[in-house]
């Protein structure tokens, strides 16, 4: 109760990004989804997104694999101001929307982000964090 009547209610529903900033609120308004970009590397590697990413790579070789895998769509970072770009990039993964969280089709990285969000000590930071003790 006292997180929704002094600080930031929507730290308890929402997700943050990796700087802590609460999606879908203040600058980030129009950036309602936390996208984790590569969980089975880095999971403090996660921003907010305006939408899922719902297309994943495709890697093509051919028979006689003497062409480069291509590319999938990147996916990047942004400064402290959201609109802008950083040049740190990630190959986008394919995700479902799970509430106001990008969970990743890709079985190891679902259960990865899974048991990230379903730790209690995570609901407890979110809270600490509105009051000041964290």
């Amino acid at each position: 109760m006292i997180a929704y009547k002094d600080g930031a209610s929507g730290r308890l529903t929402r997700g943050n990004d990796f700087r802590a900033e609460i999606c879908g609120l203040g600058k980030l308004k129009e950036k309602k989804y936390l996208y984790y970009a590569s969980p089975s590397v880095d999971l403090n590697v996660r921003f907010c997104v305006e939408s899922c990413p719902s297309t994943a790579v495709i890697i093509i070789y051919s028979s006689q694999k003497t062409n480069p895998p291509s590319q999938g769509q990147q996916i990047c970072l942004y400064d402290v101001d959201p609109t802008v770009l950083t040049p740190f990039c990630y190959t986008q993964g394919s995700t479902e929307v799970s509430g106001r969280f990008c969970l990743p089709e890709e079985p190891i990285d679902k259960q990865i982000v899974d048991n990230e969000l379903s730790k209690p000590e995570n609901l407890i930071k979110r809270i600490a964090g509105d009051l000041g003790a964290v």
